[in-house]
């Protein structure tokens, strides 16, 4: 085992001094560090402190790691298709180059995040033979609709209500519609046209809560309530816009 040269010094000094039968001390320099002399300790010696050791460094905290939902496992799923689909489809390449750009700008943080995870599926993926069907300009025409950046306005179910709710009382009935899909857009273009402005902000104005039941990343359903009734209100995930598709 080695010994420290210090711990060494230290123990060959008493050793000498225990020899000669002299009394030793054992004091402390001004740096706190021990000293053996034969000699009392000085005032000096007394007082001085040890050094208080230095407090030990925290550990960085570790980065969580990003939860993989449903969309963003689908954002992967798709990624890996094109990606295999430019590989070994001939002419694909150069016909999808345009929504390749825009996919990786739509979905730079996801693709981020998730980097080790689409490594791994593209490495599990280029085990497969994938089928020309599927590497087609239909799934081109699909997948650049979700190239487009979302509204932020419609980040979520409670901007999307407060939103409608503004337009509702403005008279706005474009941005009403465009916080509109399915039946709810529907019955929107059916009774519009019928509905004065007035009506339009007695209905909004009525309104006193709001409150989401459930949901997940691509549905929620809320409860709205004026003073006489309550009624459910869905919405609707589409490209990261939350719209009501039922009202």
């Amino acid at each position: 085992m080695k010994v420290p040269l210090r711990m060494l010094t230290a123990v060959l000094f008493l050793a000498c001094a225990n020899s000669q039968g002299a009394e030793l001390y054992a004091c402390r320099d001004g740096g706190g560090r021990p000293s053996y002399q034969q000699l009392p300790c000085s005032e000096l010696q007394q007082d001085a402190a040890p050094p208080v050791a230095p407090v030990a460094a925290k550990p960085a905290a570790a980065v969580p790691s990003q939860a993989l939902t449903r969309r963003k496992r689908e954002v992967l799923d798709l990624t890996v298709m094109l990606q295999r689909c430019r590989s070994d489809q001939p002419g694909f390449a150069e016909r999808s180059e345009a929504v390749l750009v825009a996919w990786k700008k739509r979905y730079a943080q996801t693709l981020a995040e998730q980097r080790s995870q689409l490594a791994s599926q593209l490495r599990e993926a280029k085990r497969i033979t994938i089928s020309p069907q599927f590497c087609t300009d239909d799934l081109l025409r699909k997948m650049e609709p979700l190239t487009v950046m979302p509204d932020t306005r419609l980040d979520s179910v409670e901007k999307t209500w407060g939103l409608f709710l503004a337009a509702l009382k403005a008279g706005d009935r474009l941005t009403a519609e465009h916080c509109l899909t399915g039946k709810a857009e529907a019955r929107w273009k059916q009774r519009a046209e019928q509905l004065s402005d007035e009506d339009l902000r007695r209905y909004a104005e009525g309104i006193r809560g709001f409150k989401v039941r459930w949901g997940d990343d691509y549905m929620k359903e809320a409860l709205a309530a004026d003073d006489s009734h309550v009624a459910g209100v869905v919405f609707e995930n589409l490209n990261e816009e939350w719209r009501i598709s039922d009202l």
